[in-house]
């Protein structure tokens, strides 16, 4: 019974000094993440709205939108705004910015998180800047990729309804 209590202490002990450490680490690391990805969300937010100059976030909890939609950021001298989505395509997981000005045009695409193999859809937005909804549907899929750019095109879409929903709430073009 003796050494069934030493090993229960001895367990518990590492448990605690583990957790200690882990609670530590996350202390002095987690102001560094959330600065990082901060930085990493103003740099793609750049440039998939170039004209931009300062953006904040839109609470979009009371707007109807596709599920894809995960944050929208309103550039604040009326350009137009950036919606943030996440999509599927072969794998989970891709994420893309893209920025829609208050006429409904596509400023910029870019996928900035991404579980695909295949790599081109860290360009293939490049295809949709300038374009609005009407011409976004003739973007050319890439074959052997047709999964990625159809989700790709289809969050794009996504993008630029939601951008025209929220400028038609506040007296856009659109």
């Amino acid at each position: 019974m003796k050494t069934y209590l030493k090993n229960l202490l001895v367990f518990i002990s590492i448990c605690g000094v583990m957790t200690l450490l882990l609670a530590t680490t996350n202390y002095f690391t987690a102001p560094i993440i959330k600065e990082n990805e901060r930085t990493a969300t103003n740099k793609a937010l750049k440039e998939v709205m170039p004209k931009g100059e300062t953006f904040e976030m839109v609470d979009i909890s009371t707007f109807t939108l596709p599920e894809k939609v995960t944050e929208v950021y309103k550039e604040t001298g009326g350009v137009g705004y950036v919606v943030k989505l996440t999509t599927s395509g072969y794998g989970s997981g891709m994420v893309i910015m893209c920025g829609v000005d208050m006429n409904g045009t596509v400023t910029g695409t870019t996928c900035i998180a991404s579980n695909e193999t295949l790599g081109y859809e860290k360009t293939f937005g490049e295809n949709f800047t300038n374009k609005n909804n009407a011409e976004i549907d003739s973007v050319d899929t890439v074959a052997g990729a047709t999964k990625t750019t159809e989700a790709y095109k289809d969050a794009v879409i996504d993008a630029v309804n939601t951008a025209n929903v929220l400028a038609k709430e506040n007296g856009g073009a659109k």
